[in-house]
């Protein structure tokens, strides 16, 4: 996301991640916090921040939009407790991964 932003992202983007992804986020924008800064004054981008919103999911039902469902189901991968399976659903066909 960063990146695209550097190369000229303007458009709300909704991140979707496990819990933790907002706690994630908010410490790569205090770390990136002086280049953030520097590219809004000197190349006058939008503030990313306000770009970019954080959706967390647990299982079951992460969205569902224009014919777009997304499901998730914990999955055993020690020692990360939070890890999914994500089921995409589109008229009628499935994929997961």
């Amino acid at each position: 996301i960063h990146t695209a932003w550097t190369a000229g992202l303007a458009t709300p983007v909704t991140v979707f991640g496990p819990p933790g992804t907002g706690h994630y986020w908010q410490r790569f924008c205090q770390a990136m916090e002086f280049d953030i800064e520097i590219r809004i004054v000197d190349e006058g981008r939008p503030d990313i921040q306000d770009l970019v919103s954080i959706v967390e999911f647990g299982e079951g039902l992460v969205m569902e939009e224009r014919g777009l469902k997304v499901l998730a189901l914990r999955v055993d991968h020690p020692p990360v407790a939070d890890c999914f399976a994500l089921r995409f659903e589109h008229a009628g066909q499935s994929v997961v991964f």
